[in-house]
């Protein structure tokens, strides 16, 4: 299953009736189209209705293409913990409508993460999305750090993140990671290829220097590792 928790109230919507109501292309700013994301078209969506409470940690992602749909929190999501969002070669889509709060997140792989509102991360935000892999936040979003470590994958935000920014290091991060062109002119965010905002590489740190030592294998973040730290609630910078 996608996610089970006692506090999430799953029920089961017909997708033609869900999709009227969540109209997940449009939510995600057209990074997620349900006839191509899914192996075959969904008969439901899961809707869970009213603000959901979680002491974490909580986990999102697909295990099978029996999970390939989407899944509505359609109200705000608060979480005492750990919140992660990964999944690989499966893709279950989160939709949350309202805001999202919580201690620690990680959306690594193929997560594919849509937030209605803002993103509050007390202590550690990471990213390390491959190219099936989707953040979007249409609210602020803002995080004690955070670390992007792959510079793939699709995070349209709405405006700059706030906190400490750090990158994997020696990463070739895309310049349109910065909302700007090569020349450093805006990006326009009705071009196709133009988020509206993403990770800024060039404001960040080399992640190497802030991580602790266990977490660095040959130059290079170990994003096991770090995952299964941050799903522990093991501290995991310096």
């Amino acid at each position: 299953m996608f996610c089970e928790h006692k506090a999430i109230k799953w029920k089961k919507v017909s997708a033609k009736k869900a999709r009227q109501t969540y109209v997940i292309e449009e939510r995600s700013q057209g990074l997620i189209d349900p006839e191509e994301n899914f192996p075959e078209e969904p008969s439901h969506y899961f809707v869970s209705t009213g603000d959901v409470v979680i002491d974490g940690p909580i986990g999102f992602g697909a295990e099978d293409d029996d999970d390939a749909t989407v899944y509505v929190i359609d109200g705000n999501l608060t979480v005492r913990g750990p919140l992660s969002a990964t999944q690989g070669d499966f893709y279950g889509v989160l939709l949350v409508t309202g805001s999202v709060t919580c201690e620690d997140f990680e959306s690594m792989w193929d997560g594919q993460v849509v937030i209605g509102g803002g993103l509050t991360v007390s202590r550690l935000m990471v990213t390390n999305l491959g190219d099936a892999g989707v953040l979007v936040v249409r609210g602020p979003v803002s995080a004690g750090t955070w670390l992007e470590i792959s510079g793939r994958g699709s995070i349209d935000l709405s405006g700059p993140a706030k906190g400490k920014m750090l990158r994997g290091p020696g990463e070739d991060f895309p310049e349109w990671s910065t909302g700007r062109d090569e020349d450093g002119n805006p990006l326009d965010p009705d071009e196709d290829d133009a988020p509206h905002y993403m990770f800024d590489a060039s404001t960040a740190s080399d992640a190497s220097t802030a991580l602790r030592p266990e977490f660095i294998e040959d130059g290079e973040i170990d994003a096991d590792a770090l995952r299964d730290a941050i799903r522990e609630g093991r501290p995991v910078l310096r």
